[in-house]
């Protein structure tokens, strides 16, 4: 076995040309799994926040986007939920979707998706608040 030292890095060669990982690879490792499990853990907050509202319908997801790590692990460094509002029947059940969304969409980091999902609440406030309450009306057999 040769072992050998130049700037903090240390190399064993083995029998059969293997090598022995040096320091300061073990140590970027470290950093870029701690790195990805601090991403993962974000990732996986941040979709589970679009679906806190009971009102909210999760059509499909969450679906993540998963890097493998140095230890050989997936980590979620992306994600996406999509989401279904039920129908409105009334103006104020229209206006509870649009605000129920619009706060799904609210984070300390938002995404081009968070987005447009908030574009479309702020939409979709704009129609309920112009839009007529609807009469109940009683249909009479002669």
């Amino acid at each position: 076995m040769q072992i050998s030292s130049l700037h903090d890095t240390v190399v064993a060669r083995l029998s059969g040309n293997k090598v022995l990982v040096a320091r300061e690879e073990t140590r970027k490792s470290e950093e870029e799994l701690a790195r990805l499990k601090q991403r993962d853990s974000d990732v996986r907050t941040h979709e589970a926040s679009h679906l806190s509202d009971p009102r909210l319908i999760a059509a499909q997801g969450p679906h993540f986007i998963y890097q493998i790590g140095p230890d050989g692990r997936p980590y979620a460094i992306g994600g996406s939920v999509a989401l279904a509002l039920p129908r409105a029947e009334s103006k104020t059940e229209a206006l509870n979707n649009a605000l129920a969304l619009k706060k799904s969409a609210a984070s300390s980091e938002p995404s081009p998706q968070d987005g447009a999902a908030s574009a479309a609440a702020y939409s979709m406030i704009n129609e309920a608040l112009s839009r007529p309450e609807r009469e109940h009306t009683v249909d009479t057999l002669a």
